[in-house]
């Protein structure tokens, strides 16, 4: 549209000219258009430029202009890093020429303002790739376009992003030349700064890149410059303090004689070109953009400040993160940092340096990263906690549409100072009350049925909030940038309006048309419950709207899961369809829905059992799907923003979901999940939200519960039976019942213990009662043997008997000498020995040769007397006791002694 009114031939004719001036003799030339066809005209490889004046001018020709509704600029930055791709030592210049709004192209003939598209998507691995950007937008702004619709592409919005009046065109050709042509084609760019030398680290030194011609570069602290270096284009060099601590940085192009900075926070670093006398490149700590905030971080010991993209702007404080090791110089930076385990346990990490709050100090389970506070400020980096850059300034406009005589409002805001991974999500007052819309990294939204704006309403008419995905730990931080967003009104258009209708129609128009009028539609989604918009089934439309307020009569506002079983016939492309139903069911009228499809990761059935648990869900900070479920359109993304429409004439729409379940494999050697009750109880969880509704009658259009359901894809126990082969699913028991086995196991144990106890306490008892019994029957025995049992023997033995023995002094035992007056009877005959005997025996007995108590003298021929026993207790024989017949012939005597 805007096109059209500015002119196709001057808008043409301006690109050509522009073309003149960026193009050089020599050189790779390409052309891309991106309206609805999305055609490249001409590859990155065409060497004479002259060519690519006439494909220009060729291009009404080539085109319907017409008929190209589209505005696909995010397909032109995609077009852009795979031509460049390959393209290696050369300045890399992708030039954007648009005269409107980003716009999808799929709406054709009803594409309107707000059916907008999000060019920035592939902006920051453009940018990794050096890949400089510059966009020249034809026409008036606030009314063809708005820079922030853009200004994720560039460097620096404000020298990037060139506007040019269509009244005066040719005046823009110079600026063009200036920015692009550079100073004599010098581009020089800092990238990594060490402002102070460590033992243990690098020396002090400045890295950077020539971008432009080949030039003679030397780099400065405050304390000095180092000498000159020549560096080839597209090459990196390193200039460095040789007289501070720490190890040489190593480059390919490196030069001594840097000087000292102002320490780790006070550092100014340029570069300057030999035979300029300004640095063509400054960077200052603590310095900012043209937001005046800055965002600086301190980096920790042993670290440097690091650029995270090459093409991010390094006048933005927030683009410096802290080195991935202790530096890279001379070498590109990484787009994202290996991570290390337990790399924020080091003592010299400190995650609250820069003012935040880390409790725990590291994140799990490796330890790998500052697990800072979500509080909206701070947010998660690289073994350290940042601030969040926020947009600072917002202005809106109403724009109108002639070709559908629709008028837009449409927010813009300074982007906040970041390269990286973004996300706007934009809250504004609409006719059905607050809205809320997510714009990705896209710094403008168009909004239709937007409420008007009074001083009243100035200050809640819009909300600005930011989402930014913590690198590492994925985790999601948010932050609320705290501006307004007054409207601008836009002055009268300077061109006279179209040609009047040539004729006024004379006849009267036909009757009013029948149907009723109805309230400001609805759109909810459907088929989750048994009956339409479950317990708000004949509710008011505002029934649980918000979600939790405005209960209905009877039941409540839960929220809603839809289970998706994947049978084993459905393994492949299968297809599930979410609708989305008008309200009222006779309302019909084209209808855009706007939705996000979060994917949340693999969860237990426990985990999803029930509202309670449902709420305190929060997305997997790394999702994996070791379930090899694959669902489309999300694929492997977090978020999926999309929209879908209800066709003038139909009641809903649906959201299409792509589900494939075939790649999990199992053989008897190897599964690809641990259990078989892993691939049974567990579940992949997405979570949809209905974000806003477009009815094209002009009203408005509200979102209804339900609005937001969560959706469960998991196989079926059959499917996942014939996943496994039967020697690999021998956990398909339940799992209660290994517990049950578990159980037993110890409980036999148990049992045997107390058996075996019970058992050696009876053996012992048994033995001790054995020991008892025992030695009462050898007492027993003992006792009937009577005293001096074993005299027989012939050893020597004490006498219980005897009175006294030699020498020795002791008390008289009375019954000692008068023992046979009280024997009843004899008991034993040999014991009644004549005294014949002890003479035989002591006469031929062996004769002592010591003094001792039984000592004789020898009479061989004289025969002794009997004489009276000796109080001994001892006897001394060396054979055993005569015979009885050997008694007898003794003696005749039959006198008794009194020893045995």
């Amino acid at each position: 549209v805007s096109l059209n009114r500015i002119g196709q031939e001057n808008y043409f004719n301006f690109i050509t000219k522009a073309a003149d001036i960026v193009s050089q003799s020599t050189g790779l030339f390409g052309l891309f258009a991106f309206g609805s066809s999305r055609t490249s005209i001409s590859t990155l490889s065409t060497t004479n430029y002259s060519s690519i004046d006439s494909s220009i001018a060729n291009i009404p020709t080539q085109f319907d202009i017409d008929t190209e509704y589209g505005n696909v600029v995010a397909a032109s930055v995609t077009n852009a890093i795979s031509e460049f791709s390959s393209i290696t030592g050369r300045q890399k210049y992708h030039i954007i020429f648009s005269a409107g709004f980003p716009l999808f192209s799929d709406f054709g003939s009803s594409t309107r303002l707000n059916n907008y598209d999000n060019p920035c998507t592939n902006a920051p691995s453009s940018k990794q790739q050096n890949i400089q950007t510059f966009v020249v937008l034809y026409g008036e702004e606030g009314k063809d376009f708005v820079k922030g619709s853009y200004s994720c592409l560039v460097e620096d919005p404000d020298t990037d992003i060139i506007i040019v009046d269509p009244t005066d065109a040719d005046a823009s050709l110079a600026i063009i030349s200036e920015l692009l042509c550079k100073s004599d084609g010098f581009d020089v760019k800092i990238t990594e700064v060490n402002p102070v030398g460590q033992t243990g680290g690098y020396q002090a030194y400045i890295e950077g890149i020539n971008r432009g011609m080949e030039a003679s570069i030397r780099a400065c602290f405050s304390g000095g410059c180092s000498g000159y270096i020549t560096v080839p284009t597209g090459e990196y060099f390193v200039a460095y303090d040789s007289t501070s601590n720490g190890n040489i940085p190593i480059s390919s192009h490196s030069i001594t004689g840097l000087g000292s900075s102002n320490g780790n926070t006070g550092w100014v670093a340029t570069l300057e070109i030999n035979g300029y006398s300004s640095p063509i490149d400054t960077v200052t700590y603590g310095g900012s953009g043209s937001s005046g905030v800055s965002d600086w971080q301190i980096v920790n010991p042993l670290k440097t400040y690091e650029l995270r993209g090459v093409g991010y702007n390094n006048q933005y404080g927030a683009n410096w993160r802290q080195s991935c090791d202790t530096g890279s110089p001379g070498t590109a930076p990484v787009s994202a940092c290996t991570t290390t385990a337990n790399s924020c346990l080091q003592t010299d990490i400190d995650c609250t340096i820069n003012g935040a709050t880390a409790s725990p100090k590291c994140g799990l389970p490796n330890s790998d990263y500052c697990a800072c506070d979500i509080d909206g400020v701070f947010m998660s980096d690289y073994d350290s906690c940042i601030k969040m850059p926020l947009p600072t300034n917002c202005r809106g406009y109403i724009v109108n549409d002639p070709s559908f005589s629709d008028e837009f409002l449409v927010l813009e805001w300074d982007r906040a100072e970041w390269d990286g991974d973004i996300e706007y999500a934009v809250s504004y007052l609409s006719v059905s009350g607050t809205s809320i819309e997510f714009t990705g990294e896209m710094s403008s939204i168009v909004i239709k049925g937007y409420a008007p704006y009074t001083s009243t309403n100035a200050q809640d008419y819009a909300d600005l909030k930011v989402n930014y995905i913590a690198p590492v730990s994925g985790s999601q931080y948010s932050a609320t940038a705290d501006i307004t967003c007054p409207v601008i009104t836009q002055t009268p258009t300077k061109s006279p309006t179209a040609e009047p209708t040539a004729n006024p129609i004379m006849d009267p128009t036909g009757g009013p048309t029948p149907a009723p009028s109805h309230d400001e539609p609805g759109v909810y989604i459907d088929d989750i419950c048994n009956v339409a918009r479950c317990d708000c089934f004949e509710e008011n439309r505002n029934c649980c709207t918000p979600f939790g307020s405005n209960l209905p009569s009877t039941g409540s506002c839960e929220q809603q899961i839809k289970y998706i079983e994947i049978l084993s016939s459905n393994t492949e492309d299968y297809q599930e369809e979410i609708a989305f139903r008008l309200y009222p069911d006779s309302y019909t009228a084209e209808t855009i829905v706007y939705y996000q499809l979060t994917a949340y990761g693999q969860f237990n059935y426990t985990d999803i059992a029930n509202e309670t648990t449902l709420a305190t869900i929060s997305p997997r900070e790394n999702i994996t799907n070791t379930l090899k479920i694959f669902v489309d359109p999300i694929g492997s993304k977090n978020v999926y923003y999309g929209n879908t429409t209800i066709v003038d004439g139909d009641s809903f729409a649906t959201l299409t979901l792509d589900i494939n379940a075939n790649d999990l494999m199992c053989d008897e050697d190897n599964c690809e999940i641990a259990l078989f009750d892993e691939c049974v109880e567990q579940t992949l969880l997405f979570k949809l939200n209905t974000i806003k509704c477009d009815v094209d009658d002009g009203k408005g259009c509200i979102i209804m519960y339900p609005s937001t359901i969560w959706i469960s894809v998991f196989r079926s126990k059959t499917f996942c039976q014939t996943i496994f082969p039967p020697n690999t699913s021998g956990s398909e028991l339940p799992s209660y019942l290994w517990w049950v086995i578990i159980a037993l196991i110890v409980f036999a144990i148990i049992m045997g213990c107390l058996i075996y106890r019970f058992w050696t306490k009876q053996k012992q008892t048994v033995k001790e009662i054995g020991d008892v019994e025992d030695d009462l029957i050898n007492e027993v025995n003992i006792i009937e043997q009577g005293i001096a049992k074993d005299l027989d023997r012939g050893d020597i033995m004490f006498n219980n008997l005897a009175t006294g023995v030699p020498n020795y002094t002791r008390a008289m035992d009375p019954a000692g000498n008068i023992l046979h007056e009280r024997q009843g009877r004899e008991e034993n005959q040999f014991a009644h020995v004549d005294a014949e005997v002890f003479q035989v025996r002591q006469h031929f007995g062996p004769q002592p040769t010591d003094n001792s108590i039984h000592t004789r003298t020898q009479q061989p021929t004289v025969q002794q007397q009997p004489q009276a026993p000796m109080n001994s207790g001892f006897a001394y024989t060396q054979y055993p006791y005569p015979t009885p017949t050997q008694n007898n012939r003794g003696s005749k005597s039959k006198s008794n002694s009194n020893s045995q």
